[in-house]
């Protein structure tokens, strides 16, 4: 009877310890910025490295914009793919060098679209819209 009430008790503490050790994973920061003729809003984003971030894009403008960074350490999580959306008609990769961008988010007029990833390296890192003629900026700082 006190080996299996042991047991019983020993069990209950390690399912209770290994829960524990399991934990949630971290909630995602969002960052809204929208979009418009006159630029990003805000132009400077701050976020902490290693943390899971869901950039959200809202397009107050009406014409389609773009989020994009070159180049980011970086984990993408779980969403869909950000260019599914976007018809690469016309890019030649000229506005942000030979290499298509690494983040890339399109928003249509008066709508928003997002992506969940986490930055893996301290920096700062320059988003801007990369449709043709377009020069909206702004700089992403993972601290």
């Amino acid at each position: 009877m006190i080996y299996r009430a042991t047991v019983g008790f020993i069990s209950i503490v390690l399912s209770v310890v290994l829960l524990a050790a399991c934990g949630d994973s971290p909630a995602s920061t969002t960052v809204s910025i929208a979009i418009a003729e006159g630029g990003f809003e805000p132009a400077r984003v701050e976020v902490a490295r290693g943390k899971s971030i869901t950039v959200r894009l809202q397009n107050t403008a009406a014409q389609e914009h773009q989020w994009a960074i070159q180049e980011l350490p970086m984990v993408v999580q779980g969403k869909a793919d950000p260019m599914a959306a976007h018809n690469m008609a016309g890019m030649d990769g000229s506005q942000m060098g030979e290499n298509p961008p690494q983040l890339h988010l399109v928003a249509p007029p008066g709508q928003s679209t997002e992506l969940t990833f986490t930055p893996s390296k301290a920096g700062e890192y320059e988003f801007r819209c990369i449709l043709p003629g377009h020069s909206e900026k702004g700089v992403l700082v993972v601290r």
